[in-house]
């Protein structure tokens, strides 16, 4: 199945579209956090129509999603959820994809945050980054 993928970028977001015939059939959505230790990438969301799942499309996704991160330079962190998948599943899969499960030293938060390290980021930057957004997003 051949697909394209459509990269849209806005000053704090980038959304990744994966297209055929010229639709989106899944995409993925990179939240950019700026932090004085560190900047950083979430990835907020992957999303794989119904329709196309079980073909490798979110594999395409996540690693379009990883090789942006990767030209930026940033560490990025994600938090494994899903209605639909069990939650072994889907931390296999974000693992198959060069994704790492942080522990649970942060806050007592649950073990499903994960990060993912390009190559040349430090991962003495996961610590403050990672503790940064959690404060500035739970007011901890």
């Amino acid at each position: 199945m051949e697909i394209s993928f459509d990269i849209h970028r806005t000053c704090n977001s980038i959304k990744i579209d994966a297209c055929r015939n010229k639709r989106s059939i899944a995409f993925a959505k990179l939240f950019l956090h700026e932090h004085p230790a560190q900047n950083c990438a979430w990835l907020t969301e992957i999303y794989v129509s119904p329709k196309f799942r079980g073909r490798g499309i979110g594999s395409k996704v996540l690693l379009q999603a990883n090789g942006i991160v990767s030209d930026l330079a940033l560490p990025a962190f994600l938090y494994a959820h899903s209605s639909e998948l069990p939650q072994r599943i889907l931390l296999r899969f974000y693992a198959k994809h060069g994704w790492t499960q942080l522990n649970n030293l942060f806050y007592g938060v649950k073990p499903n945050y994960m990060y993912y390290l390009p190559e040349g980021v430090q991962k003495d930057a996961l610590s403050p980054v990672f503790q940064g957004f959690i404060r500035s997003m739970y007011n901890v």
